[in-house]
């Protein structure tokens, strides 16, 4: 069985407790395809302590926009710097593409209508996808190929050309994206 390492979000309860958790839906459908999934976040560890040769994927997932919580955005950029490192395969999901990018040198930029919206993308990656974000790509970092876009010209998929690391603005593990995890793990597995 393949292992998978997830980077997890807070979550605030009306009574100010924080929880931490990825999407049940995300951990059964890479448990389909043959992954063990493990769940990480600061401050419970140092991502300098975790060994990612031990893992076959890196998955940063969507949340809190990148700027809004250091400790994450630090987190996750040592965890890529870590990936970098051992060579693994690494998708970004929402945040986790914003993560991608400006790890990389690029920038972000507000945009409009693209929050709870469902809307066609086109490109290498074509299909129907959802849109939680309300920040887009202003400057791709020239290691990423762009893959899709929206109809409003955001970007909305990128790949590295020199590592498997794939960034998807939208939720491949929500009910109305016709792209899967599955078919986001094709494109990295052929690259890795």
């Amino acid at each position: 069985m393949k292992k998978c390492l997830i980077s997890s979000r807070s979550i605030l309860s009306s009574y100010g407790e924080e929880f931490v958790g990825i999407s049940a839906r995300m951990l059964s459908e890479l448990g389909k395809i043959g992954y063990e999934c493990a769940q990480v976040h600061p401050p419970r560890l140092d991502a300098r302590d975790i060994q990612l040769g031990d893992f076959d994927l890196l998955i940063l997932s969507g949340g809190i926009d990148v700027g809004k919580d250091a400790r994450r955005d630090l987190f996750e950029y040592e965890l890529l710097s870590s990936a970098q490192r051992s060579g693994i395969a690494s998708i970004g999901i929402c945040r986790g593409m914003q993560i991608m990018v400006t790890f990389c040198g690029g920038t972000l930029v507000e945009v409009e209508g693209h929050v709870s919206k469902t809307h066609p993308i086109s490109g290498q990656l074509s299909g129907t996808v959802n849109s939680f974000h309300r920040w887009a790509i202003s400057s791709c970092p020239p290691e990423f190929e762009v893959l899709s876009r929206s109809e409003d010209d955001v970007i909305e998929a990128i790949l590295n050309r020199n590592r498997s690391w794939l960034g998807v603005m939208f939720h491949p593990e929500r009910d109305d994206s016709s792209i899967t995890l599955s078919d986001l793990l094709e494109i990295v597995e052929i690259r890795s």
